[in-house]
């Protein structure tokens, strides 16, 4: 049976954790590990926005030359007094043991825990079966200040979702959240459907959308109001 990673956010979040967590925590220098868990602390922001060239890093701002022009993507940069860390981070994420991955960003939102686990039990149950017991699901928290996907503005708590599966075909996207909509086999039943995990979001305020970039697997955002 495959270990879950848990990305803290610093060590004491780290030690909490493991607290609320079953089972006995061997402590090591970047992170705790028990049978089924591994909780790893990521001190501080280990990566940066990669300037373009076009971007001055010494103004952090554009030249008048290029003012109109935006990329579309940012590239990271690891920070340089943080790069141990990071590989140790990497390392982690890369152990054949891992399966389950969780990225957390301590948010507050307005939901039922009930809801939400019914919620992300279904996504995951997805990706599962998606992947065909092959690959990795990772789970990730955090917020964001009105997102270019979110339903509107205003400060949103951000529960993604992300697996390494093939990834959802272009025509099958746009009919997800459709009732009775499915791509299971039908012995393999179809769960609570997508189109009832939207409805539940969207009772809570929020709001969920569907990604998949060719090659890339899916993810599903949830969107939900932060208190």
């Amino acid at each position: 049976m495959g270990k879950t990673l848990i990305i803290a956010e610093k060590p004491s979040v780290a030690g909490d954790i493991v607290k609320a967590l079953p089972g006995k925590f061997t402590r090591s220098k970047t992170h705790f590990e028990s049978n089924d868990h591994i909780v790893s602390y990521a001190i501080g922001h280990l990566v940066s926005i990669a300037y373009p060239e076009e971007i001055d890093p010494a103004l952090q701002k554009w030249s008048l030359d290029n003012l109109p022009i935006l990329p579309e993507l940012f590239p990271l940069t690891v920070l340089p007094n943080t790069r141990s860390q990071f590989n140790a981070l990497v390392k982690l994420i890369r152990r054949r043991d891992v399966e389950v991955i969780l990225n957390l960003d301590p948010v507050q939102v307005h939901a039922d825990p009930n809801m939400i686990g019914r919620v992300l039990l279904n996504l995951v149950v997805n990706a599962r079966d998606a992947m065909g017991g092959s690959g990795k699901i990772t789970i990730s928290v955090g917020g964001a200040v009105q997102p270019k996907d979110a339903p509107a503005e205003g400060r949103w708590g951000v529960v993604s979702v992300k697996d390494t599966g093939p990834g959802i075909p272009d025509h099958v996207l746009p009919h997800l959240f459709e009732p009775f909509f499915t791509t299971k086999d039908r012995d393999r039943g179809s769960g609570m459907g997508l189109a009832s995990v939207q409805g539940l979001v969207t009772q809570a305020g929020g709001h969920i959308t569907a990604q998949s970039p060719p090659g890339q697997g899916a993810c599903f955002n949830l969107f939900l109001p932060q208190v």
